[in-house]
């Protein structure tokens, strides 16, 4: 992949997702009463919920591919942080987050949606 293309990829912002949107998200991948008050507490918010509607907006943007080895992973030049995403036994294995969040369930809120 190129600079140029690098470049092109589109670049995710939450303050553009409306809050019902992000609170659909929310209650699909936690229960109702958590996805609540981590929408509406900032740390959670940053903790819980930002990283995950961010890996389900890449997964269901074609943001992803698997690598020679298997693995999930973005695509070169996405801004990605794997330590958003550390398992509780250590390390990060994408598709156990995916599974674990629900994530592929997200893609009628996230698949198209862009960042504008």
């Amino acid at each position: 992949m190129n600079k140029k293309e690098i470049m092109h990829h589109p670049q995710f912002d939450i303050t553009k997702i409306p809050q019902d949107t992000i609170m659909k998200c929310a209650k699909t991948m936690y229960a109702d009463e958590y996805a609540e008050k981590a929408v509406n507490n900032p740390a959670l918010f940053e903790e819980d919920i930002v990283p995950f509607i961010y890996l389900g907006w890449l997964y269901h943007n074609d943001l992803m591919v698997r690598n020679s080895d298997g693995w999930l992973e973005p695509k070169e030049g996405v801004p990605f942080n794997e330590n958003d995403y550390e398992l509780e036994d250590g390390g990060w294995n994408l598709d156990v987050t995916l599974s674990d969040h629900e994530i592929e369930n997200l893609e009628p809120y996230l698949k198209g949606l862009e960042m504008v």
